[in-house]
């Protein structure tokens, strides 16, 4: 059948969370926190039509060890669903070696309106930048 009524991302923009401190030094096994969590933040909530996460940059502001950073969406019920973890290496940045910094590209990453992205990290070590790549939907008229 043809899509007569495609949804394109319309209004590219950019969202930054600076994480200063890991969710917990370990997690249950589950990989399921709850709200409040001074190591969680929201990214960005989804209007009405809801919208494309394109991309995830990660960029650790000193040295960083080893450690995760989780990415999380709400559910229905507004608990938090685990659905990505981006390693992160050990690096000691100087005058000539950068800090570390990945992109996670994503191909179909979609929120549903009023669905949240949030991230978090487990033992970086560092003050880490977490950036999302976001266009929202244009519902046609």
């Amino acid at each position: 059948m043809k899509n007569i009524d495609p949804i394109f991302g319309y209004t590219p923009f950019t969202k930054i969370a600076k994480i200063t401190g890991a969710i917990v030094t370990t997690i249950d096994p589950a990989r399921e926190p709850t709200l409040p969590n001074a190591g969680i933040k929201a990214l960005y909530t989804a209007d009405t039509a809801g919208c494309k996460i394109t991309s995830i940059d990660i960029k650790c502001l000193a040295g960083s060890s080893t450690g995760l950073v989780l990415l999380f969406i709400t559910d229905d019920t507004d608990n938090l669903c685990l659905v990505k973890e981006i390693a992160v290496e050990t690096y000691t940045p100087s005058d000539t070696v950068a800090g570390f910094e990945t992109t996670e590209v994503f191909e179909d990453f979609q929120l549903e309106p009023g669905q949240t992205l949030y991230a978090g990290m487990l033992s970086v070590g560092s003050a880490t930048n977490i950036i999302a790549h976001i266009a929202d939907y244009l519902k046609p008229e």
